[in-house]
């Protein structure tokens, strides 16, 4: 059996350091990561007002309108970043479960202001 031989290209240099990528997409390595791009942002405030509440993922999931899976309450729990639409859908999912109204920001540490429309203008 012939051994497999990739060449690797250069994609870029941040900070100093590189990332490379086989041709063939499978061997990576990102050395791209850092405090800017780090998607997991630690314990998110709607976890805590889910736990005072009683709230299980499969709550959300049910009272959502939207398309929402478990996987995606998941990631918003772990802090793990999901865009403003994901989390929108996430907020609207806690308002019916709940029957309170949340902005996107007491909700989520890294939620920006300025692409958030108030939970009145909805």
């Amino acid at each position: 059996m012939a051994a497999v031989h990739r060449r690797r290209q250069r994609l870029a240099s941040v900070d100093g350091e590189l990332a490379w990528m086989s041709h063939a997409g499978a061997e990576c390595y990102h050395g791209l990561m850092s405090s800017r791009l780090d998607r997991n942002l630690g314990p998110q405030p709607l976890a805590a007002i889910m736990q005072e509440r009683g709230l299980k993922a499969t709550d959300l999931v049910a009272a959502s309108e939207d398309q929402l899976t478990h996987k995606a309450v998941a990631r918003a729990l772990s802090g793990r970043w999901l865009t403003p639409h994901m989390q929108d859908k996430l907020r609207r999912a806690l308002q019916r479960a709940t029957g309170t109204k949340h902005a996107l920001t007491e909700l989520f540490t890294y939620a920006e202001p300025s692409r958030v429309r108030p939970p009145s203008a909805r």
